[in-house]
């Protein structure tokens, strides 16, 4: 026998082939299941779906996506804290941090 490799997997003991994971899903080599990308949800194992706009996860794995800090914004499929961005009006020192309102007399457009 030998392990499936990255990209693939096989749930049942046996000689059955090893099966490449379905699309936004990842695994390691030898895994039984795979696991849903950075930027998308869902179980090991089951259909994952992209983090809706305004969210984001980081990692692979089972769980659901976080929601971006207060007054940003993010495109569906988000897969780090730094993809969520100031909101028009709002700024802060770095992208994935929480915005606030720009000062009276200035704006931000993007």
């Amino acid at each position: 026998c030998s392990a499936c490799e990255a990209g693939k997997f096989k749930s049942a003991v046996g000689t059955a082939a090893c099966v490449t994971c379905p699309a936004n899903s990842v695994s390691s080599l030898g895994s039984s299941l795979c696991r849903c990308s950075a930027g998308f949800a869902g179980a090991d194992g089951g259909p994952c779906s992209a983090c809706v706009a305004g969210t984001y996860t980081a990692t692979a794995g089972a769980g659901t996506c976080a929601v971006c800090p207060s007054n940003t914004v993010s495109t569906a499929g988000s897969n780090e804290l730094a993809d969520c961005t100031c909101a028009s009006g709002y700024t802060a020192a770095r992208d994935g941090e929480a915005c606030s309102a720009c000062e009276a007399g200035t704006y931000k457009a993007t």
